[in-house]
């Protein structure tokens, strides 16, 4: 097997007529320049490209603006009397009532947080304290 594969290698199966390369480069640039592409413009790709000219994102963002206050008041009438019936409007107090009832909890909690740890001490009282309780070495320790 590995004679067969040292013969197909010394055999130059392909061969490349001389020349063929230096003159590839020319060969393709005269098929390519011979190849004429038509372009018919028509009148939907004018009108195509004018529209695209004439409308920008912010033109396009006014009118969708300008469109969307349009469709809403068309929709919403101010005249017409807002008509909740008693489902809704229990429904809408036992929420309120919740949310308020919470916050007065939340609000009861923190007073009484608050009222505990009302302790105000003077600079004299600290430093009285400090002379009568520590020494002086061990307020070193705390000292830069």
């Amino acid at each position: 097997m590995d004679d067969k594969l040292k013969n197909i290698l010394e055999q130059n199966a392909f061969k490349v007529p001389d020349g063929y390369f230096e003159s590839l480069e020319n060969r393709l640039k005269e098929n390519i320049s011979s190849v004429e592409v038509e372009t018919t413009e028509n009148w939907i790709d004018r009108l195509v490209y004018q529209l695209h000219l004439r409308f920008s994102i912010p033109a396009i963002s006014v009118l969708s603006l300008v469109a969307a206050v349009l469709y809403i008041s068309i929709e919403l009438d101010p005249r017409a009397p807002l008509v909740l019936n008693d489902n809704e409007i229990t429904d809408y107090l036992l929420e309120e009532y919740d949310d308020d009832l919470e916050l007065d909890l939340y609000e009861i909690g923190f007073a009484d947080l608050n009222t505990e740890n009302d302790l105000v001490l003077s600079d004299e009282d600290i430093i009285t304290y400090l002379s009568e309780e520590a020494s002086e070495e061990e307020l070193m320790e705390y000292l830069p």
